[in-house]
Parts: structure tokens; sequence; C-alpha cells
């Protein structure tokens, strides 16, 4: 069998399946995490000459921005799914990205 398009046995899709379903939960304990540092990230801009629109931008970036990544690595995951193709990546995109986003809020400190 074809390991691309829907040529794909059902044992196989279903193992797809799970493997995004199990690892979409990791992200998603990975983006509450990473939301609560972002919290402490940015109470500390406050201390700083910042104005109010820069803190602002810390405040969304470090404590909604993995929220966001998250849901777009689920959609993209469930799309390539839905298509037929291998997911294993998208989480693991999903968590480097986090942590890009972490280290890019901490930067405009």
């Amino acid at each position: 069998m074809s390991e691309t398009g829907s040529k794909r046995s059902p044992e196989a899709r279903r193992g797809q399946t799970v493997a995004l379903l199990v690892s979409s939960t990791l992200l998603i304990a990975a983006a509450f995490a990473a939301s609560f540092l972002g919290r402490f990230l940015s109470y500390g801009a406050v201390g700083t000459d910042k104005s109010t629109a820069e803190m602002n931008a810390v405040m969304g970036l470090a404590v909604y921005g993995p929220f966001v990544i998250t849901l777009l690595a689920i959609g993209v995951g469930a799309f390539l799914l839905q298509r037929g193709r291998s997911v294993w990546a998208v989480p693991l995109a999903g968590v480097v990205l986090l942590i890009v986003n972490f280290y890019s809020a901490a930067a405009l400190i």
C-alpha cells in the first residue's frame, strides 16, 4: 500500500489519528506552561521604561501567543491528516514555535 493519499490502510490512518491526538494533548500542556511562564515574563516588562504599547505587545506575545500557535498546529495537523499525509512533525514544529515565541517575547523586554 502507498503511504500517501487515500490508499492508506485503516490501521495506518487510525495510528496517525491517535498519534495526532496524543501529541496535540502534549502540545496543549506545553502551551499552558508557556503561557504561565509568559505571564511572569510580561510582569518583568512592568519595571522597565517601556511604553504601554510595548508592554501590551509583550503580554500578547508571551501569554496569548502559545494558544494561537497551538490552535494553528492542531488545525494544520487535522488538515494534513484529512488529506492522508503524515502528521508526526506538526506538533513537534508547534513546540519549536512555542520556544521561539517565548524567546521573541523576552527579546522585546
